[in-house]
């Protein structure tokens, strides 16, 4: 109606009746208000359309209209507007249009190509090349005209959205109405179209490519020719521009689409190789919408294909379409599987398909496999990657050299498997196995197998990427991974001529100077990397080069020579490694001129001293016809001194070059004409091996001259400048003048303390002038280190005169001693710290009374000094090793006669307290600490007589001993629990050495061994001790005390060492704590324990206080008889203590307490909890056994005994289980010995926990004093083994029940037997393995473990034993996991084991539906005695590549129409038939 108005008034209006509508409605368009325009215009376009003389005038105002539409819209929403315009515009006002389009595009493209290419008016990519070839001149002759125009890439950006929206409305109708307009837009626009698509404004950019791709997609038909390949050029280029990728894929699929000879792809672009690794390229970056559509582009592009294609990235023969396609669709599937569904179920059962596209008979070339492995490992789900990598280390030699062998494969490589594989979560070391990383292993296995796949030059290229790889990560790289994968490397190259570039040897040495780790994980790379060295093609890179490396790598650490190493350079290289340029390096580095100023490098001499090793180990070379060996005899003296301090680097071979030399000749000769530096002296007898110097021929013995000589000389020099202030320069010769005397003691023995006294030594250093530090750093770090350096020296000769001279250590002399040590503290560092605190032990040593005295009449000097040097630790030690101070501490601390007073001593036990606790706290991620400190306990403990109840009286250390029983491992640091797989590692490299005990001492479960070892010692009858141990029982014990009805089985805070040490210090309870102590354990501690573990071990405690305490015995009855607290799980516990107690009674209280027990358990044989009901069944056969035994023919008698004994032996539960191990209850008696308490097997199976073996025990010292035995034996048994019965007590066990057919005559009393059988009687014999591997579903699992338990399984198979810990599955498998032996096999694991245990006889059967099944129960087929059991997946069954490792599938008859049932069902109804038939009687 508006409309009709609007006409009305204008027609109505007009004064002049010659005046046209047209003209008037033109006239009205121009001034009406903007929502009367639209109509307006509208109406006037019919007019003109329908008029057959053109109006220009009212044409113009049309078009101006049109054109103010699309200028003046809105940027963000333009849908309203265009439509108007696109249906108001003719032809003319399009040409137009496009004509101006085609001009400000150019112009802004020129401009684009003009300005520098970081702008953001510049092309995201090169353009060049492309406006040249298909834009010509027109963007520069557009430039001039529109350079000074208003804002160009708005006014564009709205020109291309318009084009855009009017090739939508075209595109919509069936045919475009003016087929010349569409030919003209395409022979101009197209090409600027795409270039703007390379822009970096991303408006423009889209809005060029929405309008090329509708235009593509709808009107490629009217493209010229020659089009195809310019829209191959744009695409291919914008693939090279990450940001606009998207928009290259969204055109691309348009063109690949199109149909017309013009536009679609021809068969010369789809040749290229380019075509085709762009494709690549987008299906690796992305996400998935990406990745959708290059699959499609992949398959259409394939499906297009009419003619052979052979390039590097993809090959193809139309005449086998089919199998080719399949392999590509097969393809597609997988990367939909790793990328877009990232289901790491559906990728294990896939793996087949995976391995067939890896055959060297695949169509689908290795790239494309690379781009599929990599999407693999960078997919969103952890499982995923996890998968892919189980398949990878599964694959065979010519797959993984399929795989790798091309650039792309060293790419994938070095970009996604080997940071993969280096994640430190990977890492992971079980608690149980400490000394294996499973991770590591698999790394290092696996870098062998890739350079074992192929041939020599693949080996080269995959070394060279791997060692590319390692240095470009540096430091960042975690370290134990740096490890494996060198020793991988390393087994890979083995006897291989690998390394022949320079640039090889370049990287070698890079790796090798990688120090930002601890000493061992830097050492067992430089290791490794010199085994490396063997690998060296020496021919190429030449013989200078390889001693270059050499020096280069063992630079400052040389002790990693060995001679095994050095003779293996020999063998690998033969003798023309040493060339003449060799012997005359040798000859000029170590016989250099005396004076000479410019005197060699450290590096090459080290050089030089590597050509003497490797001589030395020369063993078909004679020393007498070594190589200058004459000449260099002759001239030993004039040899320089710093040459054989760096020989003394390694003291194995060192010895085998001074050997050639001389031997004990060498040091004299050296020092009968020295004239050098202090320095070099300094240093020469500080490392010069004292043993080298003995002889038994008079003409090798030392020159009793020299060493004398020596240090009188230096001792003068010392007490000429004693009063003298600090200079540095003179400060540094006396303290190598100090060194030289502290080094030539070892040679010249105490004699030297009958002219130098400890007064004399205590003089110099009392007289010492310290150095005033000032603002200058450097300065005061160098004046602090020379302080330092003669500090060190003194205290060492001061150290050594105190062990010399103990007659001189009166109280007055031990007080100067202690009081000249405070004054120094402020530049004490390293040695010098080790020395003050090895003072304190000397004097605790050589002068404990005196010390004691000194500590009386000083008020305790002693205890202000150990603080003191505490607080010198954190400055002392920043540039030293740190844990050396700490170990020096613990030692002070813990010395005994340190311990002994501190007993008395507030002060130095306050002291003593405070440095402990804080190395503690320091040491939880130090391996040496707490097995130092737990070492220095027990020491104190066993030192001597004269101090009996050292450790007993020191009740401050019952929280350090607490702190070490409940010691175990961090899982959560792994860079320390990798450090213990490592050593093994290192072990390897390096043989000859136990490397863990090089590095870091004693193992950390020696923080728990060392410990239990003294608690074992401990005495009972000792007043101190028992005292000692009272407190520590009542801090382990008092938190069991607070269980609960209810509580969690998983207890972060509890411990299995904290009833472990309750159990070994059970005789510690007094009589007349015995009933309360019972009361706790069972009403409090017992009572609610829900671990079958903990359970275990207080049944092994009550029991042992029983029968030490038998007054108390019957406390157990009131809970079985009549129970206030009607507990099931107690009372299972508390028949087992007292079966426990019934046999080692004494015989006089023997029959009365077995009679109550029989008269206990046998009604309890009809309970109505199942686990009590089973538990007194299971002890009928025990206890009508004990009392034949026993000889207790009252109870054998009984009627009611006699008829539930024989109901027993008629049971399906005993006829199962009759042929089984000793089912005997554990003898916590016979078995009380350290072995049972902390390697016994009820530590095995279910949760990780660390397991103490005997031999940790066995290898301590036995250096223990008076009444310091073990009270409890180390044993050899294990703790589920019944005990050796004596003929005075009990007969020996037969270990089983025989079965007597008579004895079921007089059955009349049934006896209900409805659950599982107990763990004591569970069959041990079996030889069924069940393999669950393939199984994820954790209610399933649970299930699974349970009824494996229930039906005697020997072993379940999981995918990861991390499963278990899951609530599904504990949810279900009611802690049955805890008597089941499972072990991890993961899926890529199956094959290999079902083939070893094929290997061991057994018979590999499945559950699976098959057309060669045999049906359970029909027919005389029966399960082998020793079978292996393979279950499917929940959803697909056993994978087709595992039913080829099969000896048969069986499957369970089905009368229904269903035709599957749950997997754990399916398990317990194959078990149960397995059962029945007997399986492994």
């Amino acid at each position: 109606m508006d409309v009709y108005r609007s006409l009305a008034a204008i027609l109505t209006s007009s004064s002049s009746p010659s005046s046209s509508p047209i003209s008037l409605i033109a006239s009205q368009l121009s001034t009406a208000l903007a929502e009367q325009k639209p109509a307006l215009s509208r109406v006037l376009a019919e007019l003109l359309h329908s008029q057959s003389t053109p109006d220009p005038d009212a044409q113009k105002v049309l078009h101006n209209y049109v054109r103010s539409l699309v200028s003046a819209v809105s940027l963000e929403d333009v849908s309203a507007e265009f439509k108007l315009a696109v249906e108001l515009a003719d032809e003319g006002l399009l040409i137009k249009i496009l004509d101006e389009t085609v001009e400000d595009v150019g112009a802004l493209l020129y401009k684009a190509k003009e300005v520098h290419i970081s702008s953001d008016n510049a092309f995201a990519v090169d353009s060049g090349k492309f406006l040249e070839n298909y834009l010509g001149g027109t963007a520069a002759e557009s430039e001039e005209k529109k350079l000074d125009r208003g804002n160009i890439p708005d006014t564009v950006v709205r020109q291309l959205r318009f084009w855009h929206f009017l090739f939508i409305v075209e595109g919509s109708r069936a045919q475009a109405t003016n087929e010349e307009l569409y030919r003209r837009i395409a022979s101009v626009l197209p090409a600027r179209l795409l270039a703007s698509m390379g822009l970096r404004d991303l408006n423009i950019a889209k809005a060029a490519s929405n309008a090329l791709c509708c235009f593509v997609n709808d009107f490629h038909q009217f493209l010229p020719a020659g089009s195809s390949e310019m829209l191959w050029d744009g695409i291919s280029r914008l693939i090279n521009a990450e940001i606009h990728v998207d928009l290259a894929l969204a055109l691309w699929l348009r063109w690949i689409a199109a149909t017309s000879e013009n536009a679609k792809p021809t068969q010369e672009i789809l040749a290229q190789d380019k075509y085709w690794t762009s494709i690549q390229k987008c299906l690796a970056t992305g996400f998935s919408e990406r990745r959708k559509y290059s699959l499609y582009l992949l398959m259409t592009s394939i499906s297009l294909i009419q003619e052979p294609i052979n390039t590097r990235t993809f090959d193809f023969d139309p005449k086998k379409r089919g199998p080719i396609m399949a392999a590509w669709s097969k393809f597609t599937t997988l990367i939909e599987i790793t990328s877009l569904s990232t289901s790491p179920n559906q990728l294990r059962d896939a793996t087949p398909d995976l391995k067939r596209l890896l055959d060297l008979s695949s169509y689908v070339p290795a790239s494309w496999l690379v781009v599929l492995t990599s999407l693999g490992f960078q997919a969103g789900s952890g499982g995923v990657s996890r998968a892919f990598w189980d398949i990878l280390i599964s694959l065979e030699k010519n797959r993984l050299a399929r795989l790798f062998e091309g650039p792309e494969g060293r790419k994938l490589l070095q970009d996604v498997i080997l940071p993969f594989c280096a994640y430190a979560s990977n890492f992971v070391v079980g608690r149980s196995t400490p000394e294996k990383c499973e991770h590591g292993t698999q790394l290092a296995t696996w870098v062998r197998r890739i350079l074992g796949a192929g041939d020599k030059e693949m080996m080269k290229a995959s070394a060279r990427a791997i060692l590319t790889w390692i240095d470009k990560a540096e430091d960042n790289l975690f370290a134990p991974a740096r490890a494996w994968i060198l020793k991988g490397l390393l087994e890979g190259v083995e006897g291989q001529a690998v390394f022949d570039k320079v640039d090889d040897l370049r990287l070698l040495v890079k790796i090798a100077k990688m120090q930002r780790f601890t000493k061992m994980k830097v050492d067992v790379c430089v290791a490794i990397v010199l085994r490396l060295l063997l690998a060296i093609d020496v021919r190429k890179v030449g013989v200078k080069e390889f001693w270059n490396l050499l020096a280069e790598i063992s630079f400052k650490k040389e002790y990693l020579l060995s001679e095994k190493y050095m003779i293996a350079l020999l063998e690998q290289f033969g003798p023309w490694l040493v060339e003449r340029e060799q012997f005359f390096t040798v000859t000029e580095m170590a016989f250099g001129l005396k004076n000479e100023k410019d005197s060699p490098s450290r590096v090459d001499m080290l050089k030089a001293v590597l050509v003497l090793y490797w001589l030395s180990c020369d063993e078909q070379l004679s020393p007498d016809h070594f190589p200058g060996r004459a000449m260099w005899i002759k001239d030993l003296d004039k040899t320089r001194v710093s040459f054989w301090v760096i020989l003394l680097g390694n003291r194995q071979l060192f010895h085998r070059v001074a050997n050639i030399f001389g031997g004990p000749t060498v040091l004299p000769r050296l020092l009968s004409s020295y004239t050098g530096s202090e320095a070099d002296l300094a240093n020469l007898l500080e490392l010069w091996p004292a043993e080298l110097l003995e002889s038994e021929e008079p003409e090798n013995a030392l020159d009793n001259s020299v060493l004398p000589r020596i240090f009188q000389s230096s001792w003068v020099r010392l007490l000429d400048s004693k009063d003298q202030k600090f200079e540095q320069k003179e400060g540094q010769e006396r303290a190598y003048c100090a060194a030289v005397c502290a080094s030539s003691v070892k040679f010249l023995g105490d004699d030297v303390f009958e002219r130098i006294r400890v007064e004399d030594i205590l003089g110099m250093i009392n007289a010492f002038g310290l150095p005033k530090l000032g603002r200058n750093k450097h300065d005061n770090i160098k004046m602090t280190s020379t302080a330092g350096r003669f500090i060190g020296a003194m205290l060492s000769l001061l150290d050594r005169a105190i062990g010399a001279s103990k007659e001189e250590l009166d109280t007055l002399t031990v007080s100067k001693i202690i009081l000249a040590l405070p004054r120094l503290m402020r530049f004490l560092e390293n040695e010098s710290l080790m020395g003050a605190l090895a003072i304190i032990r000397s004097v605790a040593t050589m002068a404990p009374w005196q010390l004691l005295e000194c500590q009386k009449l000083q008020g305790g000097n002693l205890d202000s000094l150990i603080l003191q040097l505490w607080e010198t630790v954190d400055a002392a030690t920043l540039r030293s090793d740190f844990i050396k101070a700490y170990l020096g501490f613990i030692k002070t601390v813990f010395h005994p006669v340190i311990v002994s007073q501190a007993v008395e001593n507030e002060g130095l036990r306050g002291a003593s307290s405070t440095v402990i606790n804080e190395i503690m706290k320091l040491g939880n991620g130090r391996r040496s600490i707490k097995p130092a400190i737990a070492k220095a306990i027990r020491k104190a403990f066993l030192h001597t007589s004269e101090h009996p109840s050292i450790i007993g009286r020191s009740k401050w250390l019952i929280d350090t001993v607490i702190n070490l029983i409940l010691w175990s491992p961090n899982p959560k640091d792994l860079d320390m629990s990798v450090e213990h797989p490592l050593t093994i590692l290192f072990d390897d490299v390096a043989p000859g050495i136990d490397h863990y005990c090089e590095y870091y001492g004693d193992h950390e479960i020696f923080s728990q061994v060392y410990i239990f070892d003294m608690l074992a010692r401990m005495n009972e009858k000792d007043h101190d001790q028992a005292e000692f141990v009272k407190v520590l029982r009542e801090k382990l014990f008092l938190p069991w005390t607070e269980n609960y009805i209810g509580m969690s089985v998983w207890t972060a805070w509890k411990k299995h060492s904290h009833l472990q040490t309750l159990v070994l210090l059970e005789r510690f309870v007094e009589a007349d704590d015995a009933e309360e102590f019972l009361d706790l354990v069972i009403n409090k501690a017992l009572c609610n324990e829900p671990h079958p573990r903990f359970r275990f071990l207080f049944e092994w405690i009550i029991s042992l206080c029983i029968l030490r305490y038998p007054e108390h015995r019957n406390c157990i009855w009131p809970h079985l008889q009549y129970p206030e607290n009607q507990n099931p799980k107690l009372q299972v516990s508390l028949l087992r203590v007292a079966l426990m107690v019934s046999r080692n009674l004494s015989p006089n209280l023997r029959e009365e307490y077995f009679t109550e027990l029989v008269y206990t358990a046998v009604p309890l044989t009809s309970n109505t909890k199942v686990v009590v009901r089973h538990q007194a069944i299971a002890m009928q056969l025990e206890l009508w056994e004990d009392a034949g035994h026993f000889g207790f023919s009252t109870l054998t008698e009984n009627l009611l005994f006699n008829r539930v004994h024989k109901a027993v032996l008629t049971s399906s539960y005993y006829k199962e289980f009759k042929n089984a191990k000793d089912f005997r209850t554990f003898d916590g008696v016979g078995n009380y010995t350290l072995t049972s308490i902390f390697s016994g097997t009820y530590l095995c199976g279910g949760d990780e926990i660390e397991i103490i073996p005997t031999t940790a025990f066995s290898a301590l010292p036995e250096d223990a004093g008076k009444n310091r035995h073990r009270h409890i034996p180390l044993g050899i048994t294990t703790a589920t083994t019944a005990s050796t019965i004596t003929p005075a007590e009990t007969p020996d066990h037969s270990g089983k029940v025989e079965y007597n057919r008579h004895d079921t005559a007089q059955l009349s009393t049934p006896i209900q037997t409805k659950s599982t059988v107990p763990p004591s009687t569970q069959a041990a014999g079996s030889s069924l393995i069940v393999i669950a591997s393939l199984l994820e579903n954790g209610f399933n699992l649970g299930g699974l473990s349970r009824v494996s338990e229930i039906m005697g399984v020997q072993t379940l198979t999981l995918h990861s034993k991390a499963i278990t810990k899951a609530s599904e599955f504990t949810s279900v498998s009611v802690h049955s996991e805890s008597w089941l032996d499972i072990i991890e096999v993961p899926n890529s694991g199956i094959t290999a084991y079902l083939r070893e245990k094929r290997n061991e006889g057994y018979t590999a059967v499945g559950v699976e539906q098959t057309d060669q099944s045999v049906i359970l129960g029909q027919g005389e087929w029966r399960f082998p005695e020793k079978t292996v059991l393979l279950l499917g997946t929940e959803k697909f069954g056993i994978p087709a590549e595992l039913l080829g490792e099969l000896d048969v599938c069986v499957e369970i008859p089905q009368r229904g129409i269903t035709r599957s049932m749950n997997v754990q069902t399916a398990a317990a109804v194959v078990l149960y038939e397995v059962v029945r038939q007997g399986m492994g009687k």
